[in-house]
């Protein structure tokens, strides 16, 4: 994945029936964006390369790209995929902190370790719920006093709408618990499907849970290298290997991390 405005490099290799590297006659690259439009940039021939078609592309929207490379003479089709990150990074440890655990003083890996943090923070996530601010657009079921929202905590609630009538209720009327569940203060219920548009998310994190990220992120590194002889064997014991609980919960999160996350988990977040 690359940051909205980096430069994506596609190449490919266009080989003969007889699988021999060839330069095409013409080439066509059809990128379709994440809003469904499509961007057909030219393809430089010849390449560089006999055969190794390459296109650097400047990316103007975050999102899933896909794209199609076709040639003809001799006649190939190519077609991938690429992602682009929104403006907003809502990681949970910075890349100096995360190459500081590791103890990475290059930057050959930058992308990679970025990548990781991006998903431990998914992980812890998983856990404590949400961690950053942000808003949301959530259309929920009502049938009672109480209604639960799929993010928390909650910092703000913007609007109610009810989805079929379009009345609304006025946010100042409503409260909301440290589990996302909305109430209205006057302890009438709501009724249908309505449209709430809230906020959630926290603006200081507590440091359990940077450290569990830590953990975890190490532990997701060692496992796509082989082991620093300076270092001692991680013990079997530590790891969840393919263990659950009731919820679906461990995966191969190892134990420490797990313990420095447990005492915030509700039994809210899935």
């Amino acid at each position: 994945m690359i940051d909205l405005g980096d430069v994506y490099r596609i190449e490919a290799a266009v080989r003969d029936p007889d699988g021999d590297l060839a330069d095409p006659a013409t080439a066509t690259l059809t990128i379709t964006l994440p809003d469904g439009t499509t961007d057909s940039p030219a393809v430089p021939l010849p390449p560089g390369s006999t055969g190794r078609l390459t296109v650097d592309y400047p990316t103007v929207q975050a999102g899933r790209h896909t794209f199609v490379l076709a040639t003809t003479s001799p006649q190939t089709a190519f077609r991938d995929v690429f992602d682009v990150r929104t403006p907003e990074l809502r990681n949970i440890v910075s890349l100096k902190d995360a190459k500081r655990h590791l103890n990475v003083t290059n930057d050959t890996t930058d992308d990679e370790i970025r990548g990781f943090v991006e998903s431990v923070t998914s992980i812890v996530e998983g856990y404590v719920g949400t961690l950053f601010p942000i808003e949301y657009i959530e259309t929920v079921e009502a049938n009672g006093s109480t209604v639960p929202l799929q993010h928390y905590p909650v910092t703000e609630v913007v609007s109610i709408t009810a989805v079929r009538s379009g009345a609304t209720v006025d946010p100042a009327n409503v409260d909301v618990d440290e589990y996302g569940i909305l109430r209205l203060t006057s302890g009438q219920c709501l009724n249908g499907l309505y449209r709430v548009v809230y906020t959630a998310g926290r603006a200081i994190l507590p440091a359990n849970w940077t450290r569990a990220a830590l953990i975890i992120l190490q532990h997701m590194w060692e496992t796509q290298r082989p082991r620093d002889s300076r270092r001692p064997p991680t013990a079997m014991s530590d790891e969840f290997y393919g263990a659950q609980d009731a919820s679906g919960r461990y995966y191969t999160v190892p134990r420490r991390a797990i313990e420095l996350l447990q005492n915030d988990v509700s039994t809210g977040v899935a």
